[in-house]
């Protein structure tokens, strides 16, 4: 049985007038615990440097986990 593979483009994933439509979550909470669980409980910022660098100016920003959070736990209550 052969496999047969095409490859991608940018220009495939991208919308009509060239830009991309993305999503990026947050997994900072989800990385700390990975840390944790390998034993380091306080990684260096040499360690989130790559994470933590700012987008480009022109990209759009949506950010939902704090205000789910706030709303969640005040039903909660």
């Amino acid at each position: 049985m052969s496999s047969h593979f095409t490859p991608f483009t940018l220009k495939d994933i991208s919308r009509p007038g060239g830009g991309f439509a993305m999503l990026a979550v947050d997994q900072r909470e989800a990385m700390r615990l990975m840390f944790a669980a390998a034993g380091h409980q306080n990684p260096s910022p040499t360690v989130y440097s790559p994470i933590l660098k700012l987008p480009r100016p022109e990209s759009f920003h949506l950010m939902l986990l704090p205000f789910w959070r706030i709303n969640n736990f005040v039903l909660s209550k």
